[in-house]
């Protein structure tokens, strides 16, 4: 009598251990006690495999073996694919996918910030204020500040208002509106681009 662990076929079906996957077909070991009482051949199976024929796959399939039966789960391990900001992603697992969203081409060799934009591949622009690259507004500030110290002329307007005392002060106040100024430019540029 047939049961899941003999058979009176030889052909036995192998799966991975841990995933369950198929990975071959061999010959089962023939068990001679059983085939003596039988009087036919009964062949045993060994751990991790099945006397059940595994269905057929399609391209990107696989057969695993599960609850004692095989199920077709997709398969597209080793399968690359790109997100926008080039990092590269490889399928390891059973029933993974590439996302919907996923770019198929690499991005080109050269490319320090690379950006997928309108079905290519670009440099991603580089922020610059006063000449100077940025990326977060404290960047812009550093920067600013600077500005407000050197363009100004700030320690030289400070001496002249300390000793102008509560008397008018041209320079002092010509530097007031020229750092206004330079204070204005610089929020501008940060709500401009969206630093934060």
């Amino acid at each position: 009598m047939e049961n899941i662990f003999q058979s009176t076929n030889s052909d036995l079906y192998n799966f991975d251990a841990t995933t369950g996957e198929f990975l071959g077909k061999t010959t089962a070991g023939k068990d001679p006690l059983e085939s003596l009482k039988a009087g036919v051949n009964i062949y045993s199976r060994t751990p991790f495999s099945t006397f059940i024929v595994p269905p057929e796959t399609k391209e990107n399939e696989i057969v695993v073996f599960k609850n004692d039966e095989w199920e077709i789960h997709q398969d597209f391990r080793g399968s690359v694919y790109y997100l926008e900001n080039a990092s590269k992603v490889t399928i390891i697992g059973i029933d993974e996918v590439v996302p919907e969203n996923a770019i198929l081409v690499a991005p080109p060799e050269g490319l320090s910030e690379p950006k997928f934009e309108s079905g290519q591949w670009i440099e991603t622009p580089k922020l610059k204020y006063c000449g100077i690259e940025v990326s977060i507004k404290e960047d812009v500030s550093r920067i600013t500040r600077k500005r407000v110290r050197n363009e100004c002329d700030e320690e030289k307007a400070k001496t002249l208002k300390i000793i102008a005392g509560d008397g008018p002060c041209p320079e002092w106040d010509e530097f007031l509106i020229k750092r206004e100024s330079i204070l204005q430019e610089c929020d501008d540029f940060i709500s401009a681009n969206n630093l934060s």
